[in-house]
């Protein structure tokens, strides 16, 4: 299981690595479209603009071909005003939005005219994909991924930076593992002990974002106690053998899924965008 894990984080990366070789890293993100995404916004408004046109979009295409003039009315109607709105929501991107064809397809809906649809609706969905080959990545990476700087972790009633808490998680795993190998079986025990408050005090700073149990439960639920469990009865029966087993796989069900999720695309941000 834990080589299935490595193979697909392996492929993931690379699948990472091709796109942001292909990205222009000279595009600038407008900071007005900050205001359109958490936390600067209660809702992902631009995320689900980009949603509703997507489905707009291929309502229009598929009554098209159904020769359906009331359906794509309905969803034309939609699409036109969330594409208009566009450019008054992120006014920097003005020329990068094609009003005239937007009002062409108006028209054609008016007209009747299902040529006429289809090929401005092709249009619109050229237009999109343009756009989105320039900025979508980059706007995924500054305004969907986490951010772990501004974080503060209250442990044993003190505050501590996001930071030296991981470099501390760090270091009691390895005095987990030196403390076994050299069968000083009593500080291992007090690393373990460390390990497993330090993991609670995690999770309280996971829901700051997290707001649903089910990301925090894979991570540091259920599992991760047994898990936890397991590596305290290995250290108290003083088997190194199970000990260095289940501090691995204590290690791949916690920070390796964490940083699956996080680590790479974090840190990539931390190299784009320094504010």
């Amino acid at each position: 299981m834990i080589r299935l894990y490595q193979w697909l984080m392996m492929i993931s990366l690379s699948m990472l690595t091709a796109n942001l070789l292909a990205l222009d890293t000279t595009i600038e993100i407008p900071g007005s479209l900050g205001k359109w995404y958490k936390p600067d916004n209660k809702r992902q408004v631009w995320l689900h603009t980009m949603f509703g046109m997507r489905r707009e979009l291929q309502a229009i295409e598929e009554y098209s071909y159904q020769g359906d003039l009331e359906g794509i009315k309905k969803w034309s109607a939609k699409l036109i005003k969330h594409y208009r709105r566009l450019p008054e929501m992120v006014p920097e991107w003005l020329d990068e939005v094609e009003l005239d064809t937007a009002e062409d397809l108006e028209k054609a809906v008016e007209q009747g005219d299902l040529s006429k649809i289809k090929s401005t609706t092709k249009k619109l969905s050229r237009s999109c994909r343009g756009c989105h080959s320039d900025f979508r990545v980059l706007a995924r990476l500054r305004y969907r991924t986490a951010d772990f700087k501004p974080l503060k972790i209250i442990e044993q009633g003190n505050e501590v930076s996001f930071h030296d808490f991981k470099k501390d998680l760090i270091k009691t795993l390895n005095r987990i593992k030196i403390s076994a190998v050299d069968s000083r079986w009593e500080k291992a025990a007090v690393a373990v002990d460390k390990l497993e408050s330090k993991l609670q005090d995690y999770a309280v700073v996971c829901a700051s974002c997290h707001k649903d149990k089910q990301p925090r439960e894979r991570i540091l639920g259920a599992a991760t106690q047994q898990g936890l469990n397991k590596l305290k009865q290995a250290v108290i029966s003083k088997d190194l053998k199970l000990t260095g087993r289940s501090l691995g796989s204590t290690a791949v069900d916690v920070c390796a899924r964490c940083h699956g999720v996080h680590r790479t695309l974090s840190e990539i941000r931390g190299q784009l965008f320094t504010d």
